[in-house]
């Protein structure tokens, strides 16, 4: 049974799971720039704020203290970013993850730090609602990822609670604050969380009904092999492959001998299945940069790139007698097929090479069948 990700009566089945771990890091990389920036601005502005004009009544020891802690946020800042551009194409998406997760979790620290040293000057939690705001809304997460963010948070800002409060005293009305802020940012990230992972399903499931549309346009129904459409485009993106590099390419047209025979005797059913084994016996014959094409009805076309006609000879001769000698479902007599080949040559046109196979196999089917026909001398010098 498929595993899956739950997220709030959403389902990710794990074949999506490095899909949507990419599309994750790949957003929230490009928030956490913006983010850096933003952080190393913020905390140059506050930098030049309380080193020239300082709250009344701080310490010296107190404006080192927050000139300290921006200080840090932008060498962290300065030092993630450099981590994030230098493997953001070498490492995996767990590592990704990784480092992203250890960039909030310091930013998150410093955050509190600050909302410890302004409760202690000004009651203000201002940099506790960011670290919480920012993480539930600007990125996007599961929720057991933002459960151990959001609980980071929490768990410093109770710790600068308790420690303030032997120190300078804290009202109950700070504390009920800090929770009802943690409780709110749930409630919007589960919204936006929802709503992303939404977005990323359909998106998933469009481009799975694109690639069936694509695959079905040009695929046989039938046999599985490329139809006759793909064949046009495969062979003009070879032609073209072959003029730039002056390497020879062969095309192999092949009809199954007697076919109508067949469905007369055995039955339109028995037929399409022959057609369907044969095409298995075509893939199976061939290499992996080879193409095999159903032409139409009993017809079938190979592209044979990077080769020559005496080797396309060969091919042809093995392929005709493999089918010669296997057993076809609900067929009690030996299947034979005709084949006819021609070989590209520069000044040659597209039409010339199909000609040249047509006539071939034409060659082959009128000269008592089951035979592979190339002869140079044939049809002119190849």
């Amino acid at each position: 049974m498929s595993r899956f990700f739950i997220i709030r009566g959403l389902k990710i089945p794990e074949t999506l799971h490095i899909s949507f771990l990419e599309n994750q890091n790949t957003f929230n990389l490009r928030q956490l720039k913006v983010l850096v920036f933003l952080l190393i601005g913020i905390s140059i502005v506050y930098i030049i704020q309380n080193r020239f004009f300082p709250m009344d009544g701080m310490e010296a020891k107190s404006i080192n203290m927050y000139l300290t802690i921006f200080g840090m946020i932008i060498a962290c800042s300065l030092l993630y970013l450099v981590l994030f551009l230098s493997f953001r194409k070498i490492v995996s998406e767990n590592v990704k993850k990784i480092l992203l997760f250890s960039f909030i979790a310091v930013i998150e620290a410093s955050l509190i730090f600050l909302t410890f040293l302004d409760l202690h000057f000004s009651y203000d939690i201002s940099a506790y609602i960011i670290a919480l705001m920012y993480t539930c809304t600007i990125l996007w997460l599961l929720p057991r990822d933002f459960a151990l963010l959001s609980g980071w948070t929490l768990f410093l800002m109770i710790l600068s609670l308790l420690i303030l409060n032997d120190s300078i005293g804290i009202e109950v009305y700070q504390v009920v604050q800090v929770f009802i802020f943690y409780g709110l940012s749930w409630v919007m990230f589960m919204s936006l969380n929802f709503m992303r992972t939404e977005n990323f399903m359909n998106r998933a499931t469009l481009e799975e009904q694109y690639t069936m549309l694509e695959t079905e346009s040009a695929t046989d129904p039938l046999t599985g092999l490329y139809n006759r459409r793909h064949m046009k485009e495969a062979l003009l993106r070879e032609m073209a492959r072959s003029d730039r590099s002056e390497n020879p390419f062969c095309i192999a047209l092949l009809d199954i001998d007697h076919f109508k025979t067949i469905n007369d005797i055995y039955g339109h059913i028995t037929g399409d299945e022959v057609l369907r084994e044969l095409a298995g016996v075509l893939r199976n014959s061939v290499r992996l940069s080879d193409k095999v094409f159903r032409f139409g009805g009993e017809e079938f076309m190979l592209i044979l790139p990077e080769t020559k006609g005496a080797e396309a000879l060969i091919l042809g001769e093995r392929i005709r007698t493999m089918i010669g000698s296997f057993s076809f479902s609900g067929v009690r007599k030996k299947i034979t097929i005709s084949m006819g080949i021609s070989q590209s040559h520069k000044g040659l046109s597209l039409e010339q090479i199909m000609q040249r196979v047509d006539k071939r196999l034409y060659t082959a089917k009128h000269t008592g069948r089951n035979k592979v026909i190339w002869n140079p001398d044939t049809l002119g010098q190849e």
